[in-house]
């Protein structure tokens, strides 16, 4: 599911980047704990350098959608290897056990 999530591929990843570098520079700076306060003076200049419409417009080429191109994900999706018999033993449809429980319909029966 990670590859098909768009924004988490993309742009949250430098989200990440660029909040992690802000964290380091407030504790660089002497700062003890980087909290509420020290998070919402930095939440804008992290907005500004990660939600830009180049970043956007990136993460779309990067997943396919525009243009569109679904192998740049199906690509990256691990092979998986069939097992043949297992396909060919269910055609055949196998008839239901004879001993198996049913579901109690009344009360008296349950």
């Amino acid at each position: 599911m990670h590859l098909l999530q768009l924004l988490d591929v993309v742009v949250f990843q430098l989200y990440k980047h660029y909040h992690a570098e802000a964290l380091d520079a407030t504790t660089r700076t002497g700062c003890c704990e980087f909290n509420k306060v020290e998070f919402f003076s930095s939440l804008e200049s992290i907005r500004s350098q990660t939600f830009k419409t180049s970043t956007i417009r990136s993460a779309f080429r990067k997943m396919g959608l525009i243009p569109f191109n679904p192998s740049m994900v199906l690509d990256n999706l691990p092979s998986i290897q069939l097992n043949h018999e297992y396909f060919e033993a269910s055609k055949t449809p196998s008839p239901p056990p004879e001993s198996s429980p049913s579901t109690p319909k009344t009360i008296r029966s349950l």
